[in-house]
């Protein structure tokens, strides 16, 4: 869905690239100081493809604006997969709650892409450049 809304050639489409702290459960940051998260991460972070004609990651698409940002974060898209449990109540949804164990099982989001993906290694220059 991501690739037809913004008309990319999913021909030249070749793989989802990751860095280390878009990936599920980490607990690593991919922005600013590069530094902990203070919980793992809920999901995954979708903003750079490999482009079989291009051979390397560029921005998918700009979904906020993110330039007043403290955190100095290029844009994406954080994808969560969760069962919630039947005790979690919808009318007081917040963030938060996603971390909750007793409230949402959370899924690694990676299970149901249908594409490719690659992890950066930590020193590779792209994950520095971010």
């Amino acid at each position: 869905m991501l690739s037809e809304e913004n008309a990319l050639d999913q021909s030249r489409f070749e793989s989802w690239i990751f860095c280390l702290g878009m990936l599920f459960n980490s607990p690593d940051k991919w922005w600013g100081d590069h530094g902990s998260r203070d919980y793992p991460h809920e999901g995954i972070d979708l903003c750079l493809y490999r482009d079989r004609s291009r051979r390397k990651g560029i921005v998918l698409a700009t979904l906020a604006d993110t330039s007043h940002s403290k955190a100095n974060i290029i844009p994406h898209l954080d994808f969560s997969l969760g069962r919630p449990f039947r005790s979690l109540s919808y009318d007081r949804f917040v963030w938060n709650i996603i971390r909750d164990p007793k409230k949402i099982n959370l899924l690694d989001p990676l299970t149901v892409i249908d594409w490719p993906y690659q992890a950066l290694d930590v020193g590779e220059s792209t994950r520095r450049e971010l």
